[in-house]
């Protein structure tokens, strides 16, 4: 079910408020003509949002206005590019002793992990280690909980920090009983719509110094991004019939958003957190963006369009989390060199 869908958040607790003005001790700026921050101790490569209080889109940066959505008023991090499946596989292994489904679960392992029966362990298939996860809602949860928890290998490092799997459960007219917003002490998270579209296609420097705005399309583009092979010079490799394969995660590193993510558009749709509610409970998930090979990556990928699919559907996922202390110093020095550089090229 792809229906679309948009849902305004209310003002992040004090907790996560608290983190930001720790975070504003000092970071490594990540945005392509400033430093690279490199991986962090949880293995993941991330990208510091700043800009806290931005707007939200008018109607005339957007082609069917949903409202003044993208405002988010503290800082916060998404990971570079979409989880991979070595990411992923260090996951599936930890959790592996206390997963009581089919082996075959698609939406736990994605596409390119296997169980095998003589070895009666999972493997992952050599050459994916890098592509993009495609997974269910509910593990992805579950991840974040993980990382939340330091990656400890204790079943209860699974069940909560973001989430509370407890709460994970269907109703018979197909609504769900799961936790909507992530806990608000949580470390790590499924990103948030307004999360998602500020880092996607929000420009301190859209209309010069310090005049804020969006683009339509990531990549600080109002032109759709061009499917095709990195060599050519190609920006994603979503595109009609599926012609263009499955990538490894960054390969095309010069089809940055403004905030330095890559994989935007291609690689794989991906989870939101927002949910919306049926006639007696949450229906659905949201998601955003496009994935390798999609037809409608035109579409898909404008800032004004997003999507609602089933929890136990295939989906990509791009982690939320808090700034680390000491993380936006550089991105207060750096930030208005580096944006008004970008938009001088």
């Amino acid at each position: 079910m792809r229906t679309r869908h948009h849902k305004s958040r209310s003002p992040r607790s004090r907790l996560l408020t608290a983190c930001s003005l720790l975070a504003s001790l000092g970071c490594l700026w990540t945005a392509p003509n400033a430093a690279h921050a490199g991986l962090s101790n949880d293995g993941l490569d991330w990208v510091a949002i700043g800009s806290p209080g931005n707007r939200g889109i008018l109607p005339e940066e957007t082609d069917l206005y949903r409202g003044p959505l993208g405002a988010v008023d503290y800082d916060y991090r998404m990971t570079r590019t979409e989880i991979t499946y070595s990411q992923w596989f260090e996951f599936v292994q930890a959790y592996a002793p206390y997963y009581e489904g089919s082996h075959g679960d698609s939406t736990f392992l994605g596409r390119f992990i296997i169980y095998s029966i003589s070895t009666q362990s999972y493997e992952l298939q050599r050459g994916a280690e890098n592509y993009p996860i495609e997974v269910g809602w509910r593990f992805a949860a579950r991840y974040c909980n993980w990382l939340h928890n330091d990656k400890a290998l204790t079943e209860n490092a699974f069940q909560a920090g973001a989430y509370d799997t407890s709460t994970f459960g269907d109703n018979p007219d197909g609504t769900f009983t799961d936790q909507l917003t992530h806990s608000p002490n949580a470390r790590y998270w499924i990103p948030t719509d307004n999360e998602w579209l500020k880092a996607a296609y929000y420009d301190p420097n859209r209309y010069g110094e310090n005049q804020e705005g969006y683009w339509l399309y990531p990549y600080a583009s109002n032109e759709p991004p061009i499917p095709g092979n990195p060599a050519d010079g190609a920006t994603t490799n979503a595109g009609p019939g599926g012609s263009f394969a499955n990538r490894n995660a960054g390969s095309y590193p010069w089809a940055n958003a403004p905030w330095g993510l890559l994989d935007v558009s291609g690689g794989a749709e991906e989870w939101l957190e927002d949910a919306t509610s049926g006639l007696n409970g949450p229906l659905a998930r949201g998601w955003r963006g496009s994935g390798w090979g999609d037809d409608g990556y035109q579409t898909y990928d404008r800032n004004d369009w997003s999507f609602l699919t089933r929890v136990g559907s295939q989906i990509g996922l791009r982690v939320a989390s808090v700034p680390t202390p000491g993380s936006l110093l550089v991105i207060w020095i750096m930030a208005p060199w580096a944006l008004r550089r970008r938009n001088q090229q």
